[in-house]
């Protein structure tokens, strides 16, 4: 790894503008792999506003009502289509776009709200903005911001011990971070021990899913040669990444954790959680759990019919972005085809023959702007959809913890009930000389069913908000999406309708004169 490379950038009452998006990775583009070899299986900067230290409500994400759809110029040059499939051999880099930094204002701190709300006007902040503690001040002379990228995967190493760096590109004018602007380099096994970190240091919080481990993705960047190892597979993990710590910053209590603060300004490996504080492993085999809350126990048979049908969503997806990369491939070979055809006529009817190769331009053209709306199906839709389903795993390991500090509160009171059973034996026989030190068993016993119920309770009132907030955010996300997707496929069909409306009446006026 390199040295951390520390970067002074001056801070003003403007907000900062997201870094240019780099040829091998973007702020939105898809990730990369680490070298462990047990492989299996974040929303853009925000500036945040005081709150108490941690404090799990949360801003109530603000709906983004203008997604800005990019606009293709016909005449650019068309570049090869995106490679979705595992197996395509050389996929060009895909250039997603980068979330733009995003400012709260003060009345924006509030918590989020029980009842779920989609106006615009009701939303507080973007899905990556959220409130701030007491200790995030902003540097004299800026509005709070913190702005967290992840781009730029590289290999390092070679063969099977080789695996994937990632820049984590740091901006912040909070004092609480130390820096202005820093860059560092991460490895993925870095990203997911602090996912892990976080997981088991606060329960009851729904830490954001971080992409899975993939064995086959891994081992084909190992061994792809230089100038070929950013697959598809590299590139998506690297957006899904940088969503991770977006999230992660955009969480009141989570971006004020050391461990993330040092992630973000050096190079320096997570620490190991402390040890569990919750139920044991015998706790849980040999014991049941009934709930008995109402709220959880219509909230976790929600959560399981939400999983299926996210699950049949992102299917359904995942065939939309293979169909549309056919359809690319299929008008781009019929273009090319179209053209060699043109060039026979050439000779014979020169004018034919013009026709047609504009014709096979339009076509190719046609094809690049379905190559585009190929990267915004894949990237604005269907990994959005993705994330949702990997934060229901995030959601069901909270009500595990919850589960897990009832059986720790349920095994405190067996063994309160032993000691006063010892105790009541001893002072039954008059047993001077152990009476006192079974008293103070006692004592200690009913302190430790006071903690574990605490604790209990602490934690599902905790999570219950966690829960309201991922509803918020997963709703405004949701919806954010369906804009995008929808302005993205009007200017789509529009663009396309251009294109053979300027050819028409050049083919209408050939043979007239």
């Amino acid at each position: 790894m390199s040295d951390v490379e520390e970067v002074e950038v001056p801070l003003s009452d403007t907000e900062p503008e997201a870094p240019a998006a780099d040829t091998q990775g973007v702020a939105a583009v898809p990730g990369a792999e680490e070298s462990d070899d047990d492989e299996l299986f974040g929303g853009p900067p925000t500036t945040m506003d005081d709150e108490p230290e941690k404090d799990t409500a949360q801003a109530e994400p603000e709906v983004d009502e203008d997604p800005v759809v990019e606009d293709i110029p016909l005449d650019e040059p068309q570049p090869k289509p995106v490679a979705v499939a595992a197996e395509q051999a050389q996929p060009e880099p895909v250039s997603v776009p980068e979330p733009e930094p995003l400012a709260l204002d003060a009345d924006a701190a509030s918590s989020a709200a029980a009842t779920l709300s989609l106006d615009a006007e009701a939303s507080a902040a973007p899905v990556a903005a959220a409130t701030a503690a007491a200790t995030d001040v902003a540097a004299p002379g800026g509005r709070k911001f913190l702005e967290v990228l992840v781009k730029n995967p590289a290999k390092q190493g070679d063969g099977f011990k080789s695996f994937m760096a990632y820049e984590v590109h740091m901006k912040t004018n909070i004092t609480l971070y130390g820096r202005t602007a820093v860059k560092v380099l991460h490895r993925y096994s870095d990203f997911l021990a602090l996912a892990k970190y976080l997981t088991a240091e606060y329960l009851g919080v729904i830490v954001p899913a971080i992409p899975p481990k993939d064995a086959v993705g891994t081992g084909i960047m190992k061994f792809r040669s230089q100038g070929e190892e950013i697959t598809p597979f590299i590139l998506k993990r690297t957006a899904a990444l940088e969503r991770f710590m977006q999230k992660i910053a955009a969480h009141p209590v989570l971006r004020k954790d050391q461990a993330f603060i040092s992630f973000l300004t050096t190079e320096e490996k997570v620490p190991k959680p402390k040890a569990s504080k919750i139920a044991s492993l015998t706790s849980k085999i040999l014991s049941s759990y009934i709930e008995s809350d109402e709220w959880f126990a219509d909230k976790t048979l929600e959560v399981d019919a939400l999983q299926g049908q996210l699950k049949t969503m992102h299917a359904a997806l995942e065939q939309l972005v293979a169909r549309r990369n056919a359809l690319v491939a299929a008008t781009t070979n019929f273009a090319e085809s179209f053209s060699a055809l043109a060039d026979t006529e050439e000779e014979q009817l020169p004018e034919l023959s013009d026709l047609m190769n504009r014709l096979s331009d339009v076509d190719a053209k046609v094809s690049k702007l379905h190559s585009k709306q190929e990267e915004r199906d894949l990237y604005e839709l269907s990994e959005i959809v993705f994330d949702h389903l990997l934060l229901i795993n995030s959601i069901k390991v909270c009500l595990e913890q919850r589960i897990d500090c009832h059986r720790a509160w349920q095994s405190a009171e067996t063994t309160l009930l032993k000691k006063k059973e010892t105790e009541e034996t001893l002072i039954a026989k008059d047993r001077q000389d152990k009476i006192q030190q079974a008293q103070q068993d006692v004592a200690e016993a009913q302190s430790a069913v006071d903690d574990a119920k605490r604790l209990f309770e602490t934690v599902s009132a905790k999570l219950k908000q966690e829960l309201k907030r991922a509803d918020v955010v997963r709703a405004t996300d949701t919806k954010k999406a369906m804009i995008g997707y929808v302005k993205s496929m009007m200017k789509l069909e529009q663009q396309i309708a251009a294109a053979w409306e300027k050819f028409l009446p050049y083919a209408k006026s050939v043979g007239e004169q």
